[in-house]
């Protein structure tokens, strides 16, 4: 029984959809046909509420017609010649306090004894938020005058300028490290 009311109510809808199309169409029908047989007086209604209708086949005054495109060969361009000398990066002005400044700008101040990078909290510099940075990933120190990196055995890898730093890695004002997913500059 509730099947036959469905099916009644779709019905419903559905002739009520089907009388609604035709009186649109309806009207819209209306509408052509009076400004098909009326168009000087649509035109006058709408100048009334500032909308102009163009002439037809009319060139706009100030607008020429649009030129007939050139098919003519194109002029041949000079070479272009680069500097065969290969220049060098920029280098980051020296500071005097060494420091890592991360990609955010959020900067961490270097200590010349060491300084151990990972998520431990017992590090030095502590990302516990980076998931891709090991426990204990990274130390920096100042050996000899000089600032290494070494890699503590991380997961992920330390990266000095793109290249893997396997082995203890000097460091330059400027360079670049990846510990992880986290970028840092060297600044010195």
């Amino acid at each position: 029984e509730s099947s036959g009311n469905d099916f009644g109510g779709v019905l419903k809808n559905l002739a009520v959809t089907i009388i609604t199309l035709g009186v649109a169409c309806g009207i819209g029908y209306f509408i052509f046909q009076y400004v098909r047989r009326n168009p000087d007086q649509v035109k006058d209604q709408l100048a009334k509420v500032g909308v102009s209708i163009p002439e037809p086949n009319a060139q706009p005054a100030d607008d020429p017609a649009v030129p007939a495109p050139s098919f003519s060969k194109p002029e041949t361009l000079a070479p272009i010649v680069l500097d065969p000398a290969p220049t060098a990066a920029p280098v980051a002005a020296p500071t005097g306090t060494p420091r890592l400044v991360r990609s955010d700008g959020v900067e961490f101040a270097l200590s010349p004894d060491g300084n151990t990078i990972g998520r431990d909290f017992g590090c030095t510099i502590a990302w516990a938020d980076q998931s891709s940075v090991s426990r204990r990933h990274a130390e920096i120190a100042l050996e000899n005058g000089a600032w290494i990196v070494k890699d503590l055995g991380s997961t992920n890898g330390t990266f000095v300028n793109g290249a893997k730093a396997d082995t203890p890695t000097r460091l330059k004002p400027g360079d670049t490290l990846v510990l992880g997913q986290v970028t840092v500059r060297f600044e010195a």
